[in-house]
Order: structure tokens, then C-alpha cells, then sequence
């Protein structure tokens, strides 16, 4: 029968090596006999016949076998977009009877071209949401979307019971050049067994598990299966009160930064024995001008207003901003060793929030920053929110501005000499 399709294009849809079969099935627009129509083409190997339903026909439009293998084509009217997804197909098995279905070439692809970018930045931070099978409904249809990243793949197919494990019948539509996959089957809910049948780039044909299936046969059996996550109870309620310490903060969580001390204390029995003095430390810190101070004193001698104030005071170079840096980050560090007690990280709370606070104490802020450097717990912080981008991109300017006045300072004699 005479067709708009190639031989050629039909023969790598049945062979499985077509990589993109939305351009021979589902509905596309032609030129039939001097006039633009839709020709609406469908795989149904198991039809005797088939015929296109669509709400503008008066009667059920026949579909011609335009290949052996159970290709068939019909030369509809040409209707608008949304009128074009709205149609069925009706068909006869080789027994009689008689079943209508859906097109899965008729629908638009759940995934867009900002979810694209997004996955191929590796940035998706909710592609779980997106890839797998999703079940969803379209114009009232619902189905099972399937999407899954397979970039070398020269085609891909997904298999299950409901197609009787054949890899003609439902091959996956490629995003080009994204390397993912994916095909609405309409029909389908939850329970279906299913996998990824998958052309290599060497022609060999092999089948997969979905690595974003939400359900999965007990081994050894290997099948994926259709989910509905939103229909699952959870019923770990007792277990999560218990690992929340029922609300209460554990004590043990307080232990660790009570071993602080401990250092301190070995090193002050090492000076008593070595030098008769424990308190050697602080008595050699009166040379360097340290004499231990509440922070509330070293703050008020820093915001003391200059005698010529203070935009005077800062064209004279006689405002330390060094000193103003060591602030910035001793309050910076304090912060965020709150937001680690309100996040329930008690120890590591305690821990930045000490190790803050006692050199804080020494009366002055030279080289406060040499002790919040070791606050590990802040930078796991940061690091944590840092899988925003918008984050990770002001930390990244923050510290580059600040490496950047720190090398001006130095070469300024600041922290030196």
C-alpha cells in the first residue's frame, strides 16, 4: 500500500534500532492528494483491523496494514492540536473481538526543556519526580509515563505484561541531545511489571531495571513495578518518635564537647611540672598585650567612636580593619553554631559555639580566624546547603572577595611584622 513512511524507516522501527519512533507512529501532518491531512499510523501486530475514533468523524475512519508486520496507517482530516490528542484507535483480534485504546504516540512528553537542562547540568535536585515511572493523567487519560537517561542507547524499548514483553510494540521516544528516553502508555496503573529493553551503541539487546523504579520484584526475580507513592502508609511512626528522642535533646549529645577540655588540662600539667606554672600560657600572653576580657568589653573598645569620628578615622588608615574582619567572622560563626542547636546538632552546637566564644575571650580579635577555621561543623553546614546553586554561587563570590582583600592586607604589612 502506498504510505508517506520509508521502507527503510519501518524496517529499523521493527528491527528496534530506530531512535526515535514518535517520527513514523502517532499522529503527523501530510499532504494527501494536493491537501494537508493527518495521518495517524499505529504498531498492532495482533489486529486483524483497526480503525482511527475521533470525535469530528462521522464514522470510524479504516486503517490500511501498510506493513506485514501489523503497521497500519489512516489519512484522517486535518483538526487543531488539542483535537489531534483526543483520538482512539479500535481494533479487531484474530478471535473477534473488539478493544479501543489509546495512542501512546498522541501524547506530549511530561518532561520539558528546563527539566532537560537541568538534568544534563546535574542540578535536578527532583528528577525522582520526573524520570521512573510516574503515573499521571493526561485530558482525562491516565497512564504511566516512562523516562529514563540512556545516553549511548541506539534505542529503547519498555517490556512488561502488558505488551506481552515485546520490544516493537512501546519504544521510547529520544530527546535529542539530552540522551533520555521516554513515552506515556496510557491505560496502565499501578502494579504492572515492567523493564527497559536497550539497543546498545555495539547492537546488542540487553534489559535493564528502571534505576528510578519506585518498586521491584523479590529476588532473584529483577522486574520493576509501577508504583503509586502516594497511596503507601507509613507506619514507622514509633520508630522515628524514638530516633527523635521524643523531642527532648539526648544528653549523650552533650558529652563530646565536655572532652574539650581535656587538652587544656594535660597541657596546664605539662607546664606545672616543666615550669612550675600552669597558667604559663596566660601569663606569656600579657607580653602580647592579651589580657582575658569579657566579649561585650573587646565589642565596646571596637565600636568606640573615634576622637575625628569615624570617616576621618578611615581616610588616616587609623581604623584596623583587620580587627573588623576577625568580627565579621567571630559573629558569622556564631550564627550558624545557633542554627546548628535549632537543627538539633547539639554537640556540634556546643562544639562551634565554644570554639568561638573562649578566644573570644582572650581581649583581643587579632587572629580570630585562625580558630574558627578548625569549626568543621559550620563548613559540613555549608557544604549541606551548598547543593543550592544560589548558595553555593555566594559562597563561592564571598570567599573569593575575601581571599582578595586578604592578600591586599598582607601586602600592606597587616598580620606581619
Amino acid at each position: 500500500m502506498r504510505t508517506h513512511v520509508k521502507l527503510s524507516t519501518i524496517g529499523a522501527l521493527l528491527a528496534g534500532s530506530h531512535p526515535n519512533p514518535g517520527e513514523v507512529l502517532g499522529p503527523h501532518e501530510v499532504v494527501h492528494e494536493g491537501r494537508r491531512a493527518l495521518a495517524v499510523r499505529a504498531f498492532l501486530p495482533e489486529s486483524q483491523r483497526a480503525w482511527v475514533m475521533h470525535p469530528s468523524h462521522e464514522a470510524p475512519q479504516p486503517m490500511r496494514k501498510i506493513h506485514p508486520a501489523g503497521i497500519y496507517e489512516a489519512i484522517c482530516p486535518l483538526a487543531s492540536n488539542d483535537q489531534e490528542r483526543r483520538y482512539q484507535i479500535r481494533l479487531a483480534s484474530p478471535d473477534g473481538a473488539m478493544k479501543t485504546i489509546h495512542d501512546p504516540y498522541a501524547f506530549a512528553p511530561l518532561l520539558t526543556e528546563y527539566d532537560l537542562f537541568l538534568h544534563g547540568e546535574g542540578s535536578h535536585w527532583k528528577a525522582y519526580e520526573k524520570f521512573g515511572a510516574q503515573l499521571r493523567t493526561i485530558d482525562g487519560v491516565p497512564g504511566v509515563n516512562f523516562a529514563v537517561w540512556a545516553p549511548n542507547a541506539q534505542a529503547v524499548s519498555v517490556v512488561g505484561d502488558f505488551n506481552q514483553w515485546d520490544g516493537r510494540r512501546h519504544p521510547l521516544k529520544k530527546h535529542v541531545p539530552s540522551g533520555v528516553w521516554e513515552l506515556f502508555v496510557p491505560d496502565l496503573g499501578p502494579g504492572e511489571k515492567y523493564k527497559y529493553r536497550i539497543r546498545t551503541e555495539w547492537g546488542e539487546t540487553v534489559e535493564k531495571c528502571d534505576p528510578y523504579g519506585f518498586a521491584a520484584e523479590v529476588p532473584p526475580q529483577t522486574a520493576s513495578i509501577t508504583a503509586d507513592l502516594n497511596a503507601f502508609e507509613w507506619s514507622d511512626q514509633a520508630w522515628m518518635q524514638r530516633r527523635r528522642g521524643e523531642g527532648r535533646a539526648p544528653l549523650w549529645g552533650l558529652v563530646a564537647p565536655t572532652a574539650v577540655p581535656l587538652g587544656t588540662l594535660a597541657y596546664m600539667a605539662y607546664l606545672w611540672r616543666v615550669f612550675g606554672d600552669p597558667l604559663a600560657f596566660v601569663h606569656g600572653a600579657a607580653a602580647w598585650a592579651r589580657q582575658p576580657a569579657s566579649p561585650l568589653t573587646t565589642m565596646s573598645g571596637l565600636l568606640q567612636t573615634p576622637a575625628a569620628g569615624w570617616g576621618a578615622a578611615l581616610l588616616a588608615g587609623q581604623i584596623h580593619l583587620d580587627n573588623w574582619i576577625d568580627l565579621a567572622f567571630v559573629l558569622v560563626f556564631l550564627l550558624l553554631g545557633f542554627v546548628l542547636l535549632y537543627q538539633r546538632r547539639w554537640s556540634e552546637g556546643v562544639f562551634v559555639l565554644l570554639g568561638v566564644l573562649i578566644p573570644f575571650s582572650s581581649g583581643l580579635l587579632m587572629s580570630q580566624r585562625r580558630y574558627v577555621w578548625v569549626l568543621f561543623p559550620v563548613f559540613i553546614l555549608l557544604a549541606q546547603w551548598g547543593k543550592r546553586p544560589w548558595i553555593d554561587r555566594l559562597v563561592t563570590a564571598v570567599s573569593l572577595i575575601c581571599l582578595a582583600l586578604f592578600v591586599v592586607l598582607f601586602a600592606n604589612g597587616y598580620w606581619v611584622g
